[in-house]
């Protein structure tokens, strides 16, 4: 019987261990934050905008694990061509609260609605989106589509199912899925970082760091993961080829 004990004890130790570890990891440094935060009915909201003070307003989505940050240098080479730029970061993301609960196309379109009331824009938009970023983009025009002048989307989700057969594996396994990406999507993404994903871009390297040991971001990924990217919008897609917006779409065969 003591054995049995021990056993249990043993398992129940090593099924703890992620989410300790999940425990230990700290809330994102306001003091470190370039933005500015709005605290929507959703969720404190981490926000930057690049540009002057006129001219026609695009807003950049990022992606699943990489936050607004990757979109600087794009943003400025927007504003040379006269646009107003907003990015923010997604909820789990960046300095973004972490909000629980299933990410689904409802709870990220109703971040970034939240967010432009929260801005003033209610108009003549270009919206871009990156990876997820552009399933977010095409579920919001959906539905908003008075809002948007212009779509742009860069190897955007919700066209084919991407993730690759481990995560697939590891969606499908209920709580042992939960268990599985929070021990090992961190060590696989160190490893991704250490083996030079992001070489020659040292600020992208820090920040990728920096979200592996923020609070709130694993749990955001598989509830991404199981949410939006699980879904394909070929509805969305669909209302949108309807409408007289015009959509730009980018895939590259070597990023």
């Amino acid at each position: 019987m003591l054995w049995w004990i021990l056993l249990a004890a043993i398992a129940a130790a090593v099924l703890a261990i992620p989410f300790v570890q999940e425990l230990r990891r700290s809330e994102p440094d306001e003091t470190k934050a370039k933005g500015r935060f709005a605290d929507l009915p959703s969720g404190r909201t981490h926000y930057r905008w690049f540009g002057g003070v006129r001219g026609p307003v695009a807003v950049c989505v990022h992606g699943l694990t990489t936050p607004s940050d990757v979109w600087e240098p794009f943003a400025r080479e927007l504003t040379d061509l006269g646009y107003r730029v907003l990015v923010y970061d997604l909820y789990g993301r960046g300095h973004s609260d972490t909000v629980p609960g299933p990410q689904s196309a409802d709870f990220f379109v109703r971040q970034l609605k939240e967010l432009l009331e929260d801005q003033g824009l209610d108009a003549d938009l270009t919206l871009v989106g990156f990876s997820m970023g552009g399933a977010i983009v095409t579920a919001f025009t959906a539905r908003y589509s008075h809002l948007v002048q212009r779509v742009v989307l860069i190897a955007p989700s919700g066209i084919e199912y991407e993730e690759e057969p481990f995560i697939r594996r590891v969606l499908g396994l209920s709580f042992f899925g939960t268990w599985l990406h929070a021990a090992v999507e961190p060590f696989r993404m160190r490893r991704a970082l250490a083996s030079g994903a992001d070489e020659g871009d040292p600020q992208l390297l820090r920040v990728r760091q920096a979200q592996i040991d923020r609070s709130g971001y694993f749990p955001a990924l598989i509830a991404s993961r199981r949410g939006l990217l699980s879904d394909r919008l070929e509805k969305e897609h669909r209302a949108i080829s309807m409408l007289d917006i015009p959509v730009f779409a980018f895939w590259g065969e070597e990023d």
